[in-house]
């Protein structure tokens, strides 16, 4: 793996999480053309997040692969920005994991599923960047089925692009 690309915080670097997430969406449309990826956010497209553009593509694009292979039908990304923290949640309409099963999600190698393609760690390489930026990740069981994903980055409040349109 590419480690000294992802190495965390590096000043004068930030990305276009909704530039990013819409191109991503697209690509994984293509991907699992059977599945719904919709995108929810209150951001600009001009908003900026203190994170290296490649570390936010390994973050949303390893949680939206794993969605679009375990989602039965949909998949919503919402980006938001509240006060000093950038939030990333995504959510999916498959089959869930048991509490237990949660508590691991994000080991390197753990593999729920063997006869799902794939190597385990998607989820690891998500939980040590997010770890780098000294944020979290919080996995929960969605009412209606499915998984939820929480992940919080702390930003500075300067950028005036990143305020709600309404």
């Amino acid at each position: 793996m590419r480690r000294s690309r992802f190495a965390g915080p590096q000043v004068g670097k930030s990305a276009y999480p909704v530039k990013q997430a819409r191109d991503l969406l697209w690509m994984l449309g293509r991907l699992y053309p059977e599945k719904s990826f919709e995108l929810s956010t209150s951001i600009t497209s001009e908003c900026r997040w203190p994170i290296e553009e490649h570390d936010l593509n390994e973050i949303l694009g390893n949680l939206l692969d794993n969605a679009g292979k375990w989602s039965a039908k949909c998949i919503e990304l919402s980006l938001e920005r509240c006060h000093n923290s950038a939030k990333i949640i995504l959510t999916d309409d498959g089959p869930g994991v048991t509490k237990d099963e949660m508590e691991n999600l994000g080991q390197r190698g753990l593999r729920l599923d063997e006869q799902t393609p794939g190597h385990g760690l998607g989820l690891a390489i998500v939980r040590e960047i997010v770890t780098r930026y000294a944020g979290s990740i919080s996995f929960s069981a969605r009412s209606m089925g499915g998984l939820k994903v929480l992940i919080e980055i702390a930003v500075q409040e300067t950028d005036k692009s990143c305020t709600d349109r309404n």
